[in-house]
């Protein structure tokens, strides 16, 4: 009788460290995607900024006569 009860302890404690090990693969792997999406949205480059106007006609013209 007490070997019984000794096997039904030891699959419930090996039950529960499956159990455990299952959550903490869980919990782990959202901890990861979750981090790895904040950090990919912390690397974002601003957009670059935009072309400098063209010069006035009248000074590509001058430059022309040169």
């Amino acid at each position: 009788m007490l070997k019984r009860a000794g096997d039904v302890a030891f699959k419930v404690f090996t039950a529960g460290l499956g159990v455990a090990t299952l959550y903490l693969t869980v919990t782990f792997s959202i901890n990861v995607y979750r981090g790895l999406s904040w950090h990919s949205a912390q690397s974002v480059t601003p957009p670059p900024p935009p072309p400098p106007p063209p010069p006035p006609l009248s000074s590509v013209s001058s430059l022309i006569l040169l």
